[in-house]
């Protein structure tokens, strides 16, 4: 019986939630507070972390074991972490335009999208549970 989970799938779950996760809470504190620099660096984490799944499901495609040297762990999780960096820097650059959408439309009025999102958000958790 083995004690863990094959492959490198139980890192990447914990990793995307992780990331997830600090992103709802950034966008959390910025749609309540109503502050544009927090929302903005929201939004890019957001993005880079939208991004970031991006490449991931793109890799996903690929057959690592036909190539005429497979990949190892170690090679893997550099890719991974060289994925989420590279996300990272095209967030805080032109990116593809995500941030930029996400921050138009919660800089509305921080009353108005503080309690909308709110309001979705709950109805989203409670779905889940």
């Amino acid at each position: 019986m083995d004690l863990f989970p094959t492959g490198n799938n139980f890192v990447q779950q914990m990793h995307m939630t992780t990331q997830r996760d600090l992103s709802t809470r950034a966008f959390d504190a910025a749609a309540l507070t109503g502050d544009d620099a927090a929302l903005w660096n929201a939004a890019v984490e957001f993005e880079a972390f939208f991004i970031n799944m991006m490449f991931r499901e793109m890799r996903n495609t690929v057959n690592r074991e036909d190539g005429i040297i497979p990949m190892s762990m170690g090679e893997e999780v550099f890719q991974e972490k060289l994925d989420t960096e590279m996300s990272a820097a095209a967030a805080r650059g032109n990116g593809i335009g995500l941030a930029q959408v996400i921050f138009r439309q919660m800089s509305r009025g921080p009353e108005v999208v503080a309690a909308s999102y709110l309001v979705n958000r709950n109805l989203i958790q409670n779905e889940e549970e």
